[in-house]
């Protein structure tokens, strides 16, 4: 892998002969080996809001629905530029995909995929109101509460 082959990286936004990587923000060259890197999404692959994802897939909601669309303006906009944001983003990516994996062995399942998606349809409220803080406070709060439950 390669991180002009990822998701972040901005060949658009160049210094000198590099291109930007958005969730680090900072430059780095397209051939450089991203195989180490705790943050690649290959371009395109529509993945990364795990919960939000899981969500959309029950209901049976497109890739690129207003709930989707709103969290990752959430998460690449806002989340990333706060202080100890992109520690928020590498802990999400590290349990999120556990949580879910948890939760859909669960006979109540469907009561925590309702669970989530009225938290996000609350986040993607926020987020069309430019209110990203109440957004992102809303969203961290209910994965906490989803990792205490599935995780511990």
């Amino acid at each position: 892998m390669r991180c002009g082959q990822c998701e972040y990286y901005d060949d658009s936004e160049r210094w000198g002969s590099k291109g930007h990587c958005d969730y680090n923000g900072n430059y780095v060259y397209a051939s450089d080996d991203a195989d180490d890197c705790s943050h690649f999404k290959k371009a395109g692959s529509g993945g990364g809001c795990y919960m939000t994802t899981a969500c959309c897939e029950f209901y049976g909601l497109p890739d690129d629905c207003r709930e989707l669309t709103a969290m990752r303006k959430l998460r690449d906009e806002y989340i990333l530029y706060q202080e100890g944001g992109q520690d928020v983003i590498s802990e999400y990516y590290a349990t999120a995909p556990k949580v879910i994996s948890n939760l859909m062995k669960q006979d109540d399942k469907i009561k925590w995929i309702e669970y989530i998606y009225q938290v996000i349809q609350k986040c993607t409220s926020f987020v069309e109101k430019k209110e990203f803080q109440s957004a992102m406070d809303v969203y961290v709060e209910m994965v906490n509460r989803l990792k205490n439950h599935f995780l511990l």
